[in-house]
């Protein structure tokens, strides 16, 4: 625009306006993965829906790129006591495993839908997609190492199996799935801090 001389006042304060406002989510987005990738040596508490936050700031741009839409109904009001950087790990890998799916299957309205709720003492993170659900005669092993229904060259088969690990030995906590008329549900079950840790 300068060198062709259209360039006036007001499109350049837009244009500039603009850039900052980029220039300030670029900078959230790397002290996020920054923090994310901090190891952590001790448990912290952290708010479920927090949680879940935390994790769509990562994911959210990717999600967006593949035109998927992400509804959100975050009830709990409990705190957790776990390694927060972990558990944000196992909820990316359960939102990137549904938009795969629903990217590869092609859905016309993709929509991937996450619930919190507090329930018997327990704190529950609920995904669902609405990708058409996992076959049943493979539901039963999705959780095992190394099985995976990805080609070799783009899945090792240990996602699910290293954060179903993650909830169970870290957080004392359950991670299942079932399938839904629409899709796959995945719940990560996990004790409020003020619940004893064995059921």
């Amino acid at each position: 625009k300068i060198a062709l001389g259209n360039l006036d006042h007001d499109m350049l304060e837009q244009s500039m306006d603009k850039i900052e406002k980029i220039a300030i989510h670029l900078s959230s987005t790397i002290d996020t993965f920054r923090n994310f990738y901090k190891p952590q040596n001790k448990q912290t508490e952290c708010l479920v829906n927090s949680l879940v936050e935390n994790a769509l700031v990562i994911i959210n741009d990717c999600v967006n790129e593949s035109d998927i839409k992400i509804s959100k109904s975050l009830k709990s009001n409990s705190t957790l006591l776990i390694y927060e950087n972990e558990i944000i790990n196992v909820i990316l890998n359960l939102c990137m495993n549904a938009r795969e799916v629903l990217v590869d299957k092609d859905i016309k309205d993709k929509l991937i839908q996450i619930n919190t709720y507090d329930e018997d003492g327990m704190s529950v993170i609920e995904m669902s997609d609405n990708g058409g659900g996992i076959e049943e005669d493979i539901i039963d092993k999705i959780f095992d190492p190394y099985f995976s229904t990805k080609d070799k060259k783009n899945g090792t088969g240990l996602g699910l199996y290293m954060s179903k690990l993650t909830v169970e030995n870290h957080c004392a906590g359950k991670l299942l799935v079932q399938n839904s008329e629409n899709g796959a549900v995945f719940k990560i079950i996990i004790p409020n801090i003020n619940q004893n840790s064995n059921f």
